[in-house]
């Protein structure tokens, strides 16, 4: 998955490792760098989405963000593991 995200937008990866929060609620009052973060987010988001079956998908479909997706899928792995 990472190969993948890399591969196709290296800003839709690094949102994974760094976060990303809404200045606001209200998208009106967006400048263009923050809409360009929102679009990435969602991005790595929906790559990531795309990449996983129903168990996984199942756990991580309601967060909010591309990082917590990831945290959730290391920690989902990490348990696997054991």
């Amino acid at each position: 998955m990472k190969l993948f995200m890399q591969d196709f937008d290296l800003k839709a990866w690094k949102v994974n490792l760094s976060g990303y929060t809404p200045p606001s609620f209200n998208m009106e009052t967006w400048n263009q760098e923050e809409s360009k973060k929102f679009s990435t987010n969602a991005k790595s988001m929906h790559l990531t989405f795309c990449t996983l079956g129903p168990d996984e998908y199942g756990r991580v479909s309601s967060c909010s963000n591309a990082k917590e997706i990831w945290e959730n899928l290391k920690s989902l792995l990490n348990e696997q593991m054991k």
